[in-house]
């Protein structure tokens, strides 16, 4: 197996539960790890492999399609469209975190984390 990797992908959304998250955005950040053949690794192309820059440009256009109050639902927006781009991806990890989420505690970011399957 091989793995094709986004991380540190940074940008702004309107997600989260409260109306006001929604209307002023956020930045966010995503890391995916996409599991492909071991084929890939023999050929010069992208054929059998996922384009990491076409990966993070779905990330940007899921975000920016519509407006998820969870982070949960974002990932998981994210997970199915990118499975359904890309099919020799045989296991994607996407892990989408709020930076500097509103609320009283000081922390550096939220996330949320989950492993799709074929």
């Amino acid at each position: 197996m091989a793995w094709v990797r986004v991380r540190g992908l940074e940008f702004f959304g309107r997600h989260g539960v409260a109306e006001c998250e929604r209307a002023t955005g956020h930045r966010f950040r995503a890391d995916l790890e996409a599991e492909i053949s071991d084929e890939a690794l023999a050929r010069d192309d992208l054929a059998g492999t996922v384009d990491y820059a076409e990966l993070a440009r779905l990330v940007l256009r899921v975000s920016e399609e519509r407006e998820c109050r969870t982070v949960e639902a974002l990932v998981g927006r994210i997970g199915r469209a990118a499975l359904d781009r890309f099919p020799e991806v045989r296991r994607l990890r996407v892990r989408v975190a709020k930076i500097h989420p509103p609320f009283e505690a000081i922390v550096e970011s939220t996330e949320v984390e989950a492993v799709f399957r074929r």
